[in-house]
């Protein structure tokens, strides 16, 4: 008799071993597919900033510069030097080679060829612009700052990512400009503008009492006298009709030109 106990329980013993641990395993999957867990904030953070981070790498070139200056309205803030998508060393090369063609044509007076009036050292800062409607894309500006090696002169550039030059400010007032429209040529303009895909339709200059504020950071036209101001009428690589002011202003101290969409918001 013991030894027929014995038998059963081995065999319940290697039935158990077998049964239950499927029992279990099916209970343990029932409860986690019927229970809701609320995934932790960082998740939804690290995912929101990876897809905005996205979509702002494939604005336009037009775009940033709507986002920047308000014409799509925005807000921007100072940022870290490393939030947007150049380093520091890249935006100072970008803004020496976008201000080559100003250069070459007589509209200001710093480049990156190297003489010894072109000797700087430099400040950089960076700006991030975030659309206000959706709050899912962002524009970065770089201010960046040459300082003349014998501190007789600096040259203050606002330039977008792609390498467009928002505002360009030299102290060297007594600069002897040529008329700012002379940059903007049929074959010269896309290129000044980020995409060689955009065209000129049109140029003008514009009426008397058309008036530029200052829409970016550290900027202040409340004492200049605006020397030249011009619209211009640009097609879009998207074949948008897009219209844009080009300024030229000066007072005793400095110096300066200027882009900004004839839509932007005062």
């Amino acid at each position: 008799m013991k030894k027929w106990i014995n038998i059963i329980l081995c065999i319940l013993a290697v039935v158990s071993s077998l049964v239950i641990p499927d029992l279990l395993l099916d209970m343990n999957a029932q409860d986690i597919t019927n229970e809701i867990v609320v995934a932790p904030e960082e998740y939804y953070i690290e995912s929101g900033n990876a897809m905005a981070r996205s979509t702002s790498s494939n604005l336009t070139s037009l775009e940033q510069v709507k986002l920047i200056s308000g014409a799509w309205e925005s807000t921007g803030t100072a940022c870290d030097i490393d939030q947007g998508f150049l380093t520091e060393n890249e935006a100072v090369t970008l803004a020496r080679y976008s201000l080559n063609r100003y250069y070459d044509t007589g509209v200001f007076p710093y480049s990156e060829i190297a003489n010894y009036n072109n000797w700087c050292s430099w400040d950089a800062k960076l700006y991030c612009y975030t659309d206000n409607l959706f709050n899912t894309y962002s524009a970065y500006m770089w201010v960046i700052t040459f300082n003349r090696f014998d501190g007789t002169a600096t040259h203050t550039i606002h330039m977008t990512e792609n390498g467009v030059i928002l505002n360009a400010q030299t102290t060297e007032a007594d600069y002897n400009a040529s008329n700012i429209i002379a940059a903007y040529t049929n074959q010269s303009t896309g290129i000044m503008l980020g995409d060689e895909k955009i065209t000129v339709l049109e140029k003008s200059k514009a009426p008397e009492h058309t008036a530029i504020k200052a829409v970016y950071p550290e900027t202040d036209y409340s004492n200049v006298s605006f020397d030249e101001i011009y619209t211009i009428e640009l097609v879009s690589p998207e074949g948008t009709v897009e219209s844009y002011y080009i300024y030229q202003y000066s007072n005793q101290d400095c110096y300066g030109i200027g882009l900004c969409p004839t839509t932007y918001a005062p």
